[in-house]
């Protein structure tokens, strides 16, 4: 059987897609830091029932009910493995979605989003988060689910994976709310009765994490019992354990406006390219919808995953899953229309991936794949290195 052009286009874009994404994630081969490049593997180890209930615990608690773990003497190993298998099956559900919408919006739209600086490329930098698998629940969301029970499921699912999928909830139920097309305004009895169910489930698992997700294991029981699961990683870097992650509230995690607006302004100059990028995405989403209502719900939607800011100052991940909402919003309302892009704007779009990806947790050290290729090539980047 031939392929057509356009399944051809789409299955060449995801195989760069793979390739650049497996040659970020696999930087530990040639990095000085080696596997300890992939930075805290105690997410995929964590579970419920060696720890109790704890936040974060769904994935770690999936992943060890299974032989899989013990496969592996070392645990950076096994969730270098898990983040591969991971990112095909990211990667996978955008081919699908490709080969499956009705319109074929042209190869370059599909190049953009495959390479994308802050979507797959974004998280196949971000290793030691759940950052990856916050994504793939919102896209089926965003992209792929229709029925209400199904969207409620993933609704309930996402806090226990992470409980900063809250902050994607926004372009979930806007994406709802356009698929089913409720009118808020017009039409609040059958809104009502469509959200109802979602907005339960989101709200109830989002409670279970803020009542029970805090261990109340002391920290040298829960530390002992995670260096029996990863003892290659035992001290190798802060946090080493997630104990912090697991036992400490959001008071302990908050810091001051003025604290953050000042951190900002000293690293304004690192942000140019990737605030530039989430606005030039929601610039090109919202030349799609023409409602002014419908234009705010998407505002809020690309908005919300900066609030985190708050809590965690890992900016380039924030602003990475604020272009990654605009992005599926966009591919949302490009399975059932022909999109409003341009050649030009697409083409502009494509080449911000040549800065892919953005950054991880140092706002201090941006662009770090390239720093890392000047450094290996003898020049000095503009920046400190702080590759891992």
């Amino acid at each position: 059987m031939t392929l057509s052009r356009t399944a051809q286009a789409t299955l060449v874009a995801a195989l760069a897609s793979v390739l650049a994404a497996f040659l970020i994630l696999d930087r530990w081969i040639v990095t000085d830091l080696g596997v300890k490049s992939f930075g805290r593997v105690w997410p995929f180890y964590v579970n419920y029932g060696e720890f109790g209930f704890v936040r974060r615990g769904l994935v770690g608690t999936l992943l060890q009910a299974t032989p899989f773990p013990g496969l592996f003497d070392n645990a950076y190993h096994f969730a270098i493995t898990v983040q591969h298998l991971a990112l095909l099956a990211l990667i996978g559900l955008t081919t699908v979605y490709f080969l499956r919408s009705k319109y074929d919006q042209g190869w370059l739209f599909k190049a953009a989003v495959f390479l994308s600086p802050a979507f797959i490329l974004q998280v196949a930098y971000t290793t030691g988060s759940m950052d990856v698998f916050i994504l793939i629940l919102a896209f089926l969301n965003i992209v792929f689910v229709r029925n209400v029970f199904l969207f409620s499921a993933l609704m309930f699912v996402g806090p226990l994976v992470h409980e900063l999928f809250i902050f994607t909830a926004p372009a979930q139920f806007t994406a709802y709310l356009l698929r089913n097309d409720l009118q808020l305004l017009a039409q609040p009895g059958r809104s009502a009765k469509m959200l109802a169910p979602p907005v339960l489930a989101l709200s109830v698992s989002a409670l279970i994490v803020v009542l029970f997700g805090v261990t109340s294991m002391p920290q040298a029981q829960y530390e002992a019992a995670m260096a029996r699961l990863i003892p290659h990683a035992v001290g190798q870097m802060d946090l080493w354990s997630g104990y912090f992650e697991v036992g400490s509230s959001i008071e302990q995690n908050q810091r001051s406006l003025s604290f953050l607006a000042m951190h900002l302004l000293r690293h304004a100059g690192f942000l140019v390219i990737p605030v530039g990028y989430a606005a030039f995405v929601f610039i090109l989403l919202v030349r799609n919808e023409p409602r002014w209502f419908q234009r705010l719900l998407l505002a809020a939607s690309a908005a919300a995953p900066f609030l985190i800011y708050v809590i965690a100052t890992d900016f380039y991940r924030w602003v990475g899953l604020s272009a990654s909402m605009s992005l599926l919003l966009l591919m949302a309302y490009g399975a059932d229309q022909p999109l409003k892009l341009g050649k030009g704007p697409l083409i502009a779009l494509l080449l911000f991936s040549l800065c892919a990806p953005f950054g991880g947790p140092v706002i201090q050290n941006p662009l770090p794949m390239h720093q890392f290729v000047l450094k290996k090539l003898g020049v000095a980047p503009p920046v400190p290195a702080a590759i891992n």
